[in-house]
């Protein structure tokens, strides 16, 4: 499991997983997210990846940072 960071905006909220940024618009949604990732964070890593809108060939990380997304390439 990776470390979470949950930014509430204007318009939703912006979740930082590990390296990646997910976000989401409504405050049901982040729940129901959270607690799939609970019981299934590499399963629901896995298929956050493969199933993402913005792509890049290699994941955006800071340097400072440990990317572990790159085994989860899809």
């Amino acid at each position: 499991m990776r470390e979470l960071i949950i930014q509430p905006v204007l318009n939703g909220y912006i979740v930082r997983v590990g390296c990646q940024t997910i976000v989401f618009d409504s405050r049901e949604k982040l729940i129901a997210a959270f607690v799939e990732y609970l019981n299934k964070p590499e399963e629901m890593t896995a298929r956050y990846l493969k199933e993402a809108i913005n792509k890049s060939p290699e994941p955006i990380c800071p340097p400072s940072q440990a990317c572990e997304a790159v085994e989860l390439r899809r």
